[in-house]
């Protein structure tokens, strides 16, 4: 089973000090196993027996500052099916499952997107960044559930409706590779995108990428900040 989460005092609103120790130290939140909220296991999938892979596999979230909430999303390869969306909510401090997966990939092959238009579940490393102005979580490329193959594309979740968009950008595309980078840029209100051999700039209300600079290479066992 997995743990729960905890959390670090930090500054915070009204609401949150109220549910929040103010001493220091850690906090093990209660109510927070996801486990505890992952769909029941279908006599297609276990996914109650498998959801612990959206953390414990190579997966990453996002800040939603929006709503004060960390997003979660992940599974893929041979790790999880399922492509649920989770979210640890700040008020009250708890976590969440915010949809229901879509139909399991049963085909046999790699694909990109499942039967219902939504994207195949995957490892999504460092690759997810929340595009504050436009409400929205950025994922780029990723470990496709089934076969493991590295996807290239974009997708963009309206973090308000949870309906997905496969962008396919102009510009260019970056490389399908594991443990790619990005970050959100306020002042230019761009993700910077780092394939682990170039940098490039995503621009979502252009809906363009373009090469922001040198070919300096990372791995993935890095990741990104502010």
């Amino acid at each position: 089973m997995l743990a729960g989460l905890s959390l670090m005092p930090f500054p915070g609103t009204a609401d949150q000090a109220e549910n929040l120790p103010q001493t220091s130290g850690w906090y093990a939140v209660p109510d927070s196993v996801p486990e505890s909220v992952c769909p029941a296991a279908t006599k297609e999938y276990d996914f109650r027996g498998n959801c612990r892979n959206v953390i414990a596999a190579w997966n990453g979230g996002i800040a939603d500052t929006k709503m004060d909430r960390l997003i979660i999303w992940g599974g893929g390869h041979a790790d999880y099916a399922g492509n649920e969306i989770y979210a640890f909510d700040l008020n009250p401090p708890r976590i969440e499952r915010l949809n229901d997966p879509s139909p399991v990939n049963t085909s046999g092959k790699c694909v990109e997107t499942l039967s219902d238009g939504k994207p195949n579940s995957r490892h999504t490393y460092a690759g997810l960044a929340y595009i504050a102005h436009a409400n929205r979580m950025f994922s780029f490329g990723g470990s496709l559930n089934q076969c493991g193959f590295f996807s290239n594309a974009t997708w963009t979740l309206d973090l308000a409706t949870l309906e997905w968009k496969n962008m396919n950008p102009v510009g260019g595309t970056p490389t399908a590779a594991s443990g790619a980078i990005a970050q959100y840029d306020p002042n230019s209100k761009t993700v910077f995108l780092h394939d682990t051999a170039d940098l490039w700039q995503y621009d979502y209300d252009k809906n363009r990428y373009r090469k922001a600079g040198g070919n300096q290479a990372i791995n993935y066992h890095m990741n990104g900040g502010n």
